[in-house]
């Protein structure tokens, strides 16, 4: 059974995650990955939407003249209550969509296709046992 608990770094998490038992390596393995991602953005002005956002820590990579906004289902770490009345330029889920159903990964999917998103940024976790 999924629970949500607070983890070393007082951040919550479920005790379903992969990285649970190394949460050095992961903090180093997600930087890396935004660093990354935050590397490719091609527009100097705009927003971003981080869904799935945690405790926000993709708006320390962001490049100055990108303004943040998050989302979670945490609400303390969120600064909306619904995603879909932004409208960001660019659309961050980084280890996200796969907390979420199938129903609602369509209905997101079908918002960012709608909207005026430019870039979509996605990260997804692959299990290899």
């Amino acid at each position: 059974m999924k629970q949500i608990a607070k983890n070393h770094f007082n951040e919550y998490e479920t005790n379903d995650l992969w990285y649970r038992r190394l949460p050095i390596i992961s903090h180093y393995y997600f930087g890396k990955i935004k660093k990354i991602l935050c590397s490719w953005i091609e527009i100097k002005e705009g927003s971003v939407l981080d869904f799935g956002c945690g405790q926000q820590r993709l708006k320390g990579f962001l490049p100055s003249g990108i303004k943040y906004v998050g989302f979670d289902i945490i609400r303390e770490y969120s600064d909306v209550t619904d995603f879909k009345k932004t409208n960001p330029d660019i659309f961050f889920s980084i280890s996200s969509f796969e907390h979420v159903t199938h129903e609602e990964l369509d209905d997101i999917l079908k918002w960012i296709i709608f909207s005026n998103i430019k870039q979509v940024f996605v990260d997804l976790p692959i299990r290899n046992d």
